[in-house]
């Protein structure tokens, strides 16, 4: 009788596990991952609720994007084609180089950049290799200056020599300088 107590007990406790392991396991492990799913959608509603609160705030940055970008555009060339838009490009940076008495060893275009960056803004990058004066060339930086958007000095690397008591030398340098245009449509 002991022996069939024991027997029960142990198929009860066997039966409890075997319950256990293929209908509560299986049903908490679906649970968590429901709990995991909820909580994922809860920080995606909480984040399209925050953008939607500031929806206002965003549309008035916008609006004074779209205002910078008339004005901006206004200051930008308009091309046919990017051909055209390169020749002209290096000619009138020869030509201010030139104008500020700056030679200009190399003018390379790099290659890419083909894609409009907004709209039908282009940007095209020059690698210019020059030589002369420091003193002209501060007067070169200065023209940059005054000539953006429409040309970008995005880096200038030079080397002076030569320098003396009276002068600032002579240098050779390379510019990388940005130019935009918008291409007609």
């Amino acid at each position: 009788m002991e022996k069939e107590l024991k027997q029960k007990v142990a198929l009860a406790v066997i039966g409890l596990l075997i319950v256990i392991k293929f209908i509560l396991l299986p049903q908490l492990t679906k649970q968590n991952e429901l709990i995991g799913k909820i909580n994922a959608v809860e920080k995606i509603n909480n984040k399209y609720s925050q953008l939607i609160s500031q929806q206002p705030k965003l549309e008035k940055y916008a609006n004074k994007i779209s205002m910078i970008e008339k004005s901006l555009s206004k200051d930008i060339p308009v091309y046919v084609t990017q051909a055209d838009f390169l020749l002209a490009t290096q000619k009138n940076l020869e030509t201010i180089m030139a104008k500020y008495n700056i030679n200009v060893k190399r003018f390379i275009w790099f290659n890419g950049d083909d894609d409009p960056i907004l709209g039908q803004l282009y940007k095209k990058r020059i690698r210019v290799v020059i030589v002369g004066n420091s003193i002209d060339f501060l007067q070169l930086h200065t023209w940059f200056k005054n000539n953006e958007p429409k040309y970008r000095l995005e880096s200038l690397s030079l080397n002076v020599n030569k320098k003396t008591a009276s002068d600032m030398g002579i240098f050779t340098g390379t510019l990388i300088i940005s130019a935009y245009f918008n291409k007609a449509q």
